[in-house]
């Protein structure tokens, strides 16, 4: 008949060999593999996208780099220090001022990557990633 400590120490070394087991299973099932992601070019500076999940979607199903979108809309507004563009999420930036008290707030919001073209972008995305 096992003691409570036996038992113990029995469940114990079961949940270590099982743990080492998973550990060493998913080692063997990632070895050798990597993401691939898709390389578009940016509609902006006609140069590759390495990291596809910073890029924004244009209306024209093209992408662009992050900071080009930046630049470009430092540009259209004529941005001046103080003042600058913030991405706020969802594809919307904003136009930051300085309250006088510090910190930031918002002087205008700028819509410039829909709901409907951040989820083709999403869908982009996972269609193109492979292990």
């Amino acid at each position: 008949m096992q003691t409570k400590k036996t038992k113990q120490k029995n469940l114990s070394n079961n949940q270590s060999a099982e743990k080492k087991y998973v550990s060493k299973y998913k080692s063997d099932l990632f070895k050798n593999k990597h993401i691939v992601e898709p390389k578009p070019i940016c509609k902006l500076c006609n140069k590759v996208i390495e990291n596809i999940s910073s890029a924004i979607m244009e209306e024209d199903d093209y992408y662009s780099h992050f900071d080009c979108v930046i630049h470009l809309l430092n540009s259209k507004y004529n941005i001046m220090p103080p003042d600058k563009i913030s991405y706020v999420g969802q594809g919307n930036f904003a136009i930051m001022g300085i309250k006088h008290e510090g910190g930031y707030y918002i002087k205008q919001k700028i819509q410039y990557e829909t709901q409907e073209r951040y989820k083709k972008m999403k869908e982009y995305v996972d269609s193109n990633m492979s292990y």
